[in-house]
């Protein structure tokens, strides 16, 4: 019989756990406490490369969306079969369903991939901050009057950040654009 990694055997132990998957903030908490549990393997500069450090810090009854594109009822089950998860690929997946509980798309698809495009807060090195439309799939992204996103010294953003339907309204209301969220 193949040995799990402990690493993964805790994860799919927070599956055994109902209280985890009764509301999408209920699963959000506990996936913070599961990278906080495990100090040992989600060390600082795992968190960081990941963007764990960022999306455990948000304001949760904030950011976390009503209804997200995202079945707690299938990570559940897919949770219990990870079985053969790598332990390498845990932070990718974890930072793949917070972001999940707090992406907000638009209407608009990528004009490279044809792919969902998606509200986000682009932070420069100067600290500018930039609401634009990242596309879910290939990074590509644009301005919020379509067009093509630079940083002010042609240099990459530092990170990007989650935002809230308050912060794109607002921004939209500046640039004079109707709020257009997917259907």
């Amino acid at each position: 019989m193949k040995r799990i990694p402990r690493i993964v055997a805790r994860y799919k132990a927070l599956a055994e756990v109902d209280e985890n998957f009764e509301s999408y903030f209920s699963f959000y908490l506990a996936m913070c406490k599961f990278i906080d549990g495990n100090k040992q393997f989600f060390k600082d500069n795992l968190k960081s490369k990941w963007g764990l450090d960022i999306l455990m810090k948000l304001d949760f009854q904030k950011y976390i969306l009503e209804s997200p594109d995202l079945s707690l009822v299938s990570v559940r089950q897919r949770i219990k079969e990870s079985e053969n998860l790598k332990s390498a690929s845990l932070p990718m997946l974890i930072n793949s369903y917070l972001w999940d509980l707090v992406r907000i798309y638009s209407d608009e698809d990528c004009t490279r991939c044809g792919n969902s495009m998606a509200y986000v807060k682009a932070i420069e090195k100067n600290k500018k901050e930039t609401i634009v439309l990242e596309c879910t799939f290939c990074g590509a992204a644009k301005n919020l009057d379509g067009t093509t996103f630079k940083t002010v010294d042609g240099d990459f953003v530092e990170a990007i950040l989650p935002v809230t339907q308050d912060e794109i309204l607002l921004a939209l209301d500046q640039i004079n654009l109707p709020y257009k969220e997917e259907k």
